[in-house]
């Protein structure tokens, strides 16, 4: 399975430190051009330490961007209220048979949806990690609340409680 990702789950990782999730929960991710672009090269232009993070982390797996040209875009695609770096991300995952796309954003999840694009969040990355045994209930409760707390990550406290509640009725 191709997996795919976009920077709202990049950098959220990137801030919580967790970054090598990725690679122990999917092998290999593919990151756009684009998505690289707005997590390192902007980030860096703005000064924000998790961009030299997801460098550091990056090029140490070996994974580089890859390219998207503008006419694999289908026009459809770009008629939607989508970022480059997510228009690319469904593209990509368009192009290839049975991916995952990692997504926070909730309308480019649900275009995804809707082009049958199998998407999880930054939510559903920690979720599967527990399931994996990579990281406690605990520890997910943690970084679920962290994620709550901080405001340079843009996900409700109100999708965090639910998760964790949802995981802690599964877990019993």
């Amino acid at each position: 399975m191709k997996v795919i990702l976009d920077s709202g789950p990049l950098m959220a990782l990137a801030k919580l430190n967790l970054l090598p999730l990725l690679k122990k929960l999917y092998g290999e991710v593919c990151i756009p051009e684009e998505v690289y672009h707005e997590s390192v090269s902007q980030g860096k232009n703005r000064g924000y330490e998790d961009a030299q993070t997801i460098e550091l982390f990056l090029n140490k797996q070996g994974w580089k961007p890859q390219e998207v040209e503008s006419q694999e875009i289908d026009e459809e695609l770009t008629q939607l209220n989508l970022d480059r770096g997510e228009m690319e991300c469904i593209s990509m995952a368009e192009a290839q048979q049975n991916s995952l796309v990692l997504l926070d954003d909730e309308y480019a999840r649900s275009a995804s949806r809707n082009r049958n694009i199998k998407v999880k969040g930054t939510l559903g990355i920690l979720v599967d990690a527990f399931r994996e045994n990579y990281i406690d209930l605990e520890e997910l409760d943690f970084y679920l609340e962290q994620i709550s707390n901080r405001d340079d990550i843009w996900i409700s406290e109100e999708l965090c409680e639910k998760v964790i509640q949802q995981v802690k009725n599964d877990h019993h």
